[in-house]
């Protein structure tokens, strides 16, 4: 957690989480209350609260209040594990995880086969789907209802990622900005964001819609 600096000297910590909570990077997990202003202060990684300082107790300038400790692993589970094979010269690559496989490739015009999606496709795939299951996620842990969750993701065509853009939209009977509100933090929940480069362009824009003009619907 980042210390307390001189403007909350004696500030009284007011904790939004608990101990042992997991929290988000960002999220809000206390507020310092001081003489005529009150600090709110964020979780600087995803992790586990460890709480220093009781609630209600004074922090003096550079306290360290408290602490995000890694999560746990799960007993008995093991690494992430992706196994891939590519025979003969050319770009196409068997991938396999826990009973799963999938083929990718390149277009014909970069060298391949097109048996497949390339590998870049595969990770704006993958970054979609993980944005998805952050923001539902969250929505289910704020009780936000939310019917259908569909998804855009592009980037320049060819070579290196240069900047990534993404459009989600949402139909959810909840108030537009209830809905809104939860994209801050289903970001930074998304684990595939989170192996993005620090300095790669990434937008993510999202659309709210009313259940009623979902697609399929008469």
């Amino acid at each position: 957690m980042p210390r307390l600096g001189e403007e909350a000297a004696g500030a009284a910590v007011r904790w939004h989480r608990r101990s042992g909570d997991r929290v988000e990077r960002g999220e809000a997990v206390a507020t310092a209350e001081g003489e005529g202003a009150s600090l709110p202060v964020a979780a600087p990684a995803a992790g586990v609260l460890e709480v220093r300082v009781p609630d209600g107790g004074r922090a003096e300038p550079g306290a360290v209040i408290g602490a995000v400790l890694p999560p746990p692993e799960a007993p008995g589970r093991e690494r992430r594990t992706v196994r891939t094979v590519s025979p003969g010269d050319g770009h196409r690559v068997e991938v396999a995880v826990r009973g799963h496989a999938w083929t990718l490739d390149e277009p014909p015009e970069d060298g391949g086969t097109d048996a497949g999606p390339a590998p870049v496709e595969a990770v704006l795939g993958a970054l979609l789907a993980c944005l998805t299951v952050s923001f539902k996620a969250v929505a289910r842990r704020r009780g936000v209802p939310v019917d259908r969750v569909e998804g855009t993701a592009r980037a320049n065509p060819r070579g290196h990622v240069r900047d990534i853009s993404v459009d989600l939209h949402v139909w959810s009977p909840a108030p537009e900005g209830e809905v809104q509100a939860l994209l801050g933090p289903a970001r930074r929940g998304c684990y595939v964001s989170a192996l993005l480069r620090p300095d790669l362009p990434h937008q993510v824009t999202l659309h709210v819609h009313r259940p009623e003009a979902a697609p399929g619907r008469p």
